[in-house]
C-alpha cells in the first residue's frame, strides 16, 4: 500500500514542484500617441527546473495562457529567461501553441482538473522570424565544479500580430573566448537580446 501511494504521488509530483514555485509575470498594456493602438510586454522568469519537463510546461502554459489573456487581442510580445531550450516540450508548447499528450514533458492529467497546456494561438520567436534560427546561445554559466552550461534560454516571443523586422546579432559560442560569462565585458551570464518590432 505504501509503494503504491509513493508511486501515485510521484506521478503528481510535477504539480507540486510546479505550485511551489513563486514566480511572477509582469505585464504593461502601452498606447501608441500617434495612433491611438495598442500592445502588451510581458516577462516573466521561468523557474530553473530543467529536471522537470512536466513542471516547465505547466509554468509555460501559464504564462503563456495569463499574458494572452491580459493582452485580450492586442499585439504582444512575452519576453524572459525561460530557462527552456529549443526544442523542449515548453518552447514546442509556446511556439505551436498545444504540445500532444504523448510528449514527456505533457503533465499528468489530474481527474478533477479541467485545465490543460493549450494556448489561444501560438507565439513566434523574434529571433526564429528574422534570423530563421535561434540564437546559438543567451546563457554561459558556471556554477561551482560543474561544466560550463551554454545555450538559449532566453527568448521574445510575439503574438496577436506582433512580428520582429530585425534582430540584435548575437556571438555564436565558437566565437567567445572566455571559460563563463559574467566578464568584464560581459556583465551577466544571460547576454541581451533585443529586436526592434511592428505591429
Amino acid at each position: 500500500m505504501a509503494g503504491e501511494k509513493k508511486k501515485a504521488r510521484s506521478a503528481y509530483q510535477h504539480w507540486l514542484d510546479s505550485r511551489r514555485r513563486n514566480n511572477r509575470a509582469i505585464g504593461v498594456r502601452l498606447r501608441d500617441v500617434r495612433s491611438s493602438s495598442e500592445f502588451v510586454v510581458a516577462t516573466y522568469h521561468m523557474p530553473c527546473m530543467f529536471w522537470d519537463l512536466k513542471a516547465m510546461t505547466i509554468h509555460s502554459a501559464l504564462v503563456g495562457q495569463w499574458a494572452q489573456g491580459y493582452a485580450d487581442g492586442a499585439p504582444l510580445c512575452l519576453a524572459g529567461d525561460f530557462n527552456i531550450k529549443p526544442g523542449d516540450p515548453a518552447y514546442d508548447l509556446l511556439t505551436q501553441g498545444d504540445l500532444d499528450e504523448a510528449s514527456e514533458g505533457y503533465p499528468t492529467p489530474v481527474d478533477w482538473e479541467p485545465w490543460r497546456p493549450k494556448l489561444q494561438s501560438k507565439f513566434d520567436s523574434a529571433y526564429l522570424q528574422v534570423d530563421g534560427r535561434e540564437p546559438d546561445f543567451t546563457n554561459y554559466a558556471k556554477i561551482k565544479e560543474d561544466e560550463p552550461f551554454i545555450d538559449t534560454l532566453d527568448y521574445l516571443f510575439v503574438g496577436n500580430g506582433m512580428r520582429a523586422t530585425a534582430a540584435l546579432p548575437l556571438a555564436h559560442r565558437d566565437d567567445v573566448d572566455a571559460l563563463s560569462f559574467p566578464t568584464d565585458d560581459e556583465p551577466s551570464d544571460h547576454v541581451l537580446i533585443a529586436a526592434d518590432m511592428e505591429y
